[in-house]
């Protein structure tokens, strides 16, 4: 078959999603499959472009902000010449366009994801326009995946047809990491016997960033030398702005490392103790999933798909959202308590190694697709 990702992203990292999409095109070569990317631009990172080229896939640039019909007849062109079988959209609007420009070229096999669903505020005041454009995939695609069951009843509840929504869980690559601990430690000048939290996360409000920030300032007089590394960039720079000015406002400054956006989180993740996703919503959370892999219980909200990626009390504890005392006294306790960080890691381990591989996650979704194509389904 000839596949198509619609991905809706301006890709400035080789992260967890990029490696997904790596394996898909080395995965679905292997089974005799052609694999294009459509980018708003090219992607960033040239390790991650030559990486997709190498595993057979191709990357192809159509601009779809600030012109939506006009990346809709793009589209509409493109697969009017380049025949298609399966076209996938990722995040909105290009998903949805892209399937609107696949259906008017009769591509026969339309799915999209479901990557992100609404936080309880945003809920609770959903308006006309979302709900129409949860139907619209209705009309639009013949499966749309749910990155997580959490999703997948938001979405029913908001009007997506729940015979043509199914739950395929994203998987990351468990292999090793490249950095020691003390190596990591070293670059960011932290002492090996540091308390140490790591977050990798955007800095959109939707990731709790904040939240943290008020935690570690709580933390502050309880847990002498405590780091915090957060990972992280943002397309809008006064996010990025406005949470260092947070952390210089909270006394917290020389506690945190702002690290950036990085292409190696995985082996900054060896330099932690414990993992901390503060999110407000979440689909899934394949940082936590890092984590668990590298050995770190998380400490996270329970909003989303992120109670399907920590088990409670088993590889991390869940918290109540936007409460910066509950995820400060939960990290202290952390802390405090070895023994259980270690136990809580070997089960994260042990945990995305059965249910979150990539590798057996990519084949499923491969298998959506030809089970779609197949005559008569």
């Amino acid at each position: 078959m000839r596949i198509v990702q619609a991905t809706g992203l301006i890709s400035l990292k080789y992260g967890g999603l990029e490696r997904s999409f790596v394996r898909l095109a080395q995965e679905g070569r292997a089974r005799g499959h052609d694999l294009t990317f459509i980018w708003e631009r090219m992607p960033t990172n040239a390790e991650f472009v030559r990486d997709v080229e190498q595993a057979g896939g191709v990357n192809v640039v159509i601009p779809a902000r600030g012109r939506p019909l006009g990346f809709a007849v793009d589209m509409w062109r493109w697969l009017r010449n380049n025949p298609t079988d399966v076209m996938h959209g990722h995040f909105n609007p290009v998903a949805l366009l892209a399937l609107a420009a696949a259906a008017a070229a009769r591509v026969p096999v339309r799915v999209s994801t479901l990557h992100a669903g609404f936080s309880p505020a945003e809920l609770a005041g959903v308006g006309l326009r979302s709900r129409i454009t949860v139907r619209a995939r209705n009309v639009l695609s013949h499966r749309a995946i749910a990155i997580s069951r959490a999703m997948r009843d938001q979405f029913v509840d908001l009007g997506l047809d729940p015979g043509r929504t199914i739950v395929c869980y994203l998987g990351i690559d468990p292999a090793p990491n490249s950095n020691s601990r003390d190596r990591v430690r070293a670059e960011f000048g932290i002492s090996v016997d540091a308390p140490v939290i790591v977050c990798i996360a955007f800095h959109d409000p939707i990731k709790g960033v904040d939240v943290l920030l008020r935690s570690v300032a709580l933390m502050k007089p309880v847990v002498p030398g405590l780091r915090l590394i957060q990972v992280g960039a943002s397309l809008i720079p006064e996010q990025t702005t406005e949470l260092k000015a947070l952390g210089r406002e909270l006394g917290i400054d020389d506690m945190v490392i702002w690290a950036g956006q990085r292409n190696d989180a995985r082996d900054v993740l060896q330099a932690g103790d414990v993992y901390c996703q503060p999110s407000r919503s979440e689909g899934l959370a394949l940082a936590i999933l890092e984590a668990a892999s590298a050995g770190l219980p998380s400490v996270a909200s329970r909003v989303g798909g992120i109670p399907e990626s920590v088990a409670d009390g088993r590889t991390g504890v869940l918290v109540p959202p936007e409460s910066p005392e509950a995820l400060a006294d939960t990290l202290v306790d952390m802390f405090e308590n070895p023994e259980r960080r270690s136990v809580m890691g070997e089960a994260g381990r042990s945990r995305v190694a059965a249910e979150f591989d990539l590798g057996r996650q990519t084949v499923e979704l491969l298998r959506i697709y030809e089970a779609l194509h197949e005559p008569g389904s």
